[in-house]
């Protein structure tokens, strides 16, 4: 049996739930909600305009492209971006 089939195995007989997120995550849906509001858009505005559906409820995890292109819809530089975020942690 290959390690990942014995590890499915192993797991299904239990059950373990498993994390959507790391705990370091967590910080981000709300600064982003942050940014949008800061901008005024709403969340059904933003998530037109950046081709992408609404990602605030943190039911989807969010990568780095599409960070930078919600700090751009939003008007503010993304180093400027990061430094705020960096500020909450």
């Amino acid at each position: 049996m290959y390690s990942c089939q014995f590890s499915a195995a192993k797991l299904s007989a239990g059950m373990a739930t498993k994390r959507h997120y790391a705990d370091s995550y967590r910080p981000l849906p709300g600064f982003l909600r942050s940014l949008r509001e800061d901008a005024v858009f709403t969340q059904r505005a933003l998530a037109e305009c950046l081709s992408k559906p609404q990602i605030e409820a943190a039911n989807r995890h969010v990568d780095v492209t599409e960070s930078v292109a919600w700090a751009k819809a939003c008007g503010i530089e993304l180093m400027s971006a990061l430094r705020r975020l960096l500020e909450r942690l």
